[in-house]
């Protein structure tokens, strides 16, 4: 059975038919063009709330009712309908595929940089401490390696990701997964420092190293050595703020 495609392939299919350079979405949405990228290829699953709507719906030139369609036809729950009068709405959860239970998923808060709580990576450590954590209902999405996986959400508590991800927008990381070069990763050191960001490239002259990069150009890139690493989890779905 072929996979459906998501609410953001089907904007990447409408965006190619009528000949609109990513470059120009990218700057209407006031996102990054990389996390755009990602977003149209479906590496990221998320809603797509009204606001955002309204400017493809205008920069597409297609009428939000025909959009809407368009979107609901593919996956009906994933889309914010749009208020009357195209009233902007707060912008709600992002919804699975109707076939996805939701799960019950540990949320850890960070701030890029600082020391994240050790049970993030210890089950049995963070389900004893069950009744003092956050959680948050999510997708349950098929594991990566086949195997039944454990997935956390990371909240990242400053702006280092923005834009387009504000302050307190949530990440569930898979670990099991393999990040690759352009995704948005968890990384933790030894220390248990930590950061949601980009792994932007690797090095492994003289030693091997990864590269990261914030979306905000306030905040800097770093290098850090592979052993200097606990690990690095590749994001499969965003939470927004």
């Amino acid at each position: 059975m072929e996979k459906p495609l998501s609410p953001w392939q089907v904007i990447e299919k409408l965006r190619a038919n009528n000949g609109i350079p990513k470059k120009t979405l990218a700057d209407k949405l006031q996102i990054n063009y990389n996390y755009l990228v990602d977003l149209l290829n479906g590496r990221y699953q998320t809603n797509i709330d009204d606001e955002k709507i309204r400017i493809i719906s205008a920069v597409l030139d297609i009428p939000v009712n025909k959009l809407m369609d368009e979107l609901h036809n593919i996956h009906p729950d994933t889309i914010t309908a749009p208020p009357a009068g195209l009233e902007k709405t707060p912008t709600s959860a992002p919804q699975p595929p109707v076939e996805a239970p939701l799960g019950k998923i540990p949320v850890f808060r960070i701030i890029s940089g600082s020391k994240i709580d050790p049970a993030f990576n210890q089950t049995l450590l963070w389900a004893q401490k069950e009744k003092e954590m956050e959680f948050l209902y999510a997708p349950c999405l098929e594991p990566t390696s086949g195997e039944s996986t454990v997935r956390i959400a990371i909240k990242l508590e400053d702006n280092s990701l923005f834009p387009p991800c504000l302050a307190g927008s949530a990440f569930i990381v898979d670990t099991e997964g393999k990040p690759r070069p352009g995704d948005i990763v968890l990384v933790v050191l030894q220390n248990y420092r930590a950061w949601i960001i980009e792994l932007n490239k690797t090095d492994s002259l003289p030693e091997e190293k990864f590269i990261f990069r914030p979306y905000n150009a306030d905040y800097e890139s770093i290098m850090i050595a592979r052993k200097d690493i606990i690990c690095i989890y590749p994001v499969v779905w965003i939470h927004p703020a």
